[in-house]
């Protein structure tokens, strides 16, 4: 059975020769920073079309991964996505969320681990049908900022 160690020192555990991998040295030390905002769905009439504003990602965060959480079901068809007004479903394309009770986390590949330029509003765009009238939805995202802040 092999044997294989993860960057930044992979090469130098396993006694090859290769280039060691290290992080951005403005990012060591850093402090991971939480977003978690939730609505309730027995209070708010969600429809398909509208938006949930989140919450702001600072300018230079830079997100390490995203998560719903919800205490009921989305339904089979209504679709949520996570991005900006400005770059709709950046860091979730469109989709159903079915998941009860667990965190389901997210991201993708080419926007988490990217600092941001500006700040940059957080958001979802409800699309195909209504949410439901029950239940919670959260949102959490994780980021850190550059100089240990």
């Amino acid at each position: 059975m092999g044997k294989h160690f993860a960057a930044p020192i992979n090469h130098l555990l396993a006694g090859t020769p290769g280039p060691v991998h290290l992080i951005d040295p403005v990012f060591a030390g850093g402090k991971v920073h939480a977003l978690c905002k939730t609505v309730d769905l027995a209070e708010s009439d969600v429809n398909s079309g509208d938006v949930i504003v989140w919450d702001v990602l600072p300018k230079g965060a830079v997100p390490l991964a995203m998560a719903f959480l919800a205490s009921a079901s989305m339904g089979a068809t209504a679709t949520l996505d996570v991005g900006s007004a400005a770059t709709p479903a950046k860091y979730r394309a469109a989709a159903t969320f079915t998941t009860a009770n667990a965190p389901v986390l997210f991201g993708k590949a080419g926007a988490l681990g990217v600092a941001t330029d500006a700040a940059e509003t957080l958001q979802s765009v409800i699309a195909a049908a209504d949410l439901p009238a029950i239940g919670t939805l959260t949102f959490i995202a994780l980021y850190t900022l550059p100089d240990g802040a």
